[in-house]
């Protein structure tokens, strides 16, 4: 599924939204491996992601392409600062109602509101896909995540103490969901 949108943060810089094109493989896996190396927030770090540049172009046409996925990419100065996705939880039918969201944003752009605007424009599109419910995982001490993720609508439904183990450190992590 395609998206693009352009507006400006609190600050007046210009953010574009849009979906990948295959033009940013490389960007793509640049961004990612940074953003997963920058916080221990997210589930892996760069180490487990080395996809090849035909791998990632792959990757984009299957997004784009697809009726049920959708990824969005913010961009300031030619550089993608932070992105969102929805897939379906599932191929079987009698989940079909459902997705998962995820979202990593650069750390020198933490705190700008692209968080909140990345969220708001893939819970749109999810509505507009036709998903009824919107589901991701949080670790509890991201309470920054979290706040955003109570403001949006979204409830815990499940807690796992040890969801992640980082460093040999368990980490407890929240499911929530949102209807939509």
């Amino acid at each position: 599924m395609k998206f693009y949108k352009e507006l400006s943060l609190n600050n007046n810089q210009r953010i574009i939204l849009r979906s990948p094109s295959k033009d940013d493989a490389i960007d793509i896996i640049e961004y990612y491996k940074k953003s997963h190396d920058e916080t221990d927030f997210l589930s892996s770090d760069s180490s487990e992601f080395n996809p090849s540049i035909q791998q990632e172009e792959s990757w984009i046409k299957d997004i784009v392409e697809s009726e049920k996925k959708i990824a969005i990419f913010a961009i300031i100065d030619n550089k993608i600062i932070g992105g969102v996705g929805v897939e379906p939880i599932s191929k079987l039918s009698r989940f079909n109602h459902r997705c998962n969201i995820g979202i990593a944003i650069l750390k020198d752009y933490w705190g700008m509101g692209i968080g909140r605007i990345l969220m708001d424009e893939a819970i749109n599109k999810a509505k507009e896909i036709g998903y009824k419910q919107i589901e991701l995982d949080v670790l509890e001490s991201n309470t920054r995540a979290y706040a955003l993720y109570i403001k949006l609508g979204f409830n815990i439904i499940g807690k796992n103490p040890s969801g992640l183990i980082i460093n040999g450190i368990k980490e407890v992590e929240l499911r929530m969901m949102k209807e939509i």
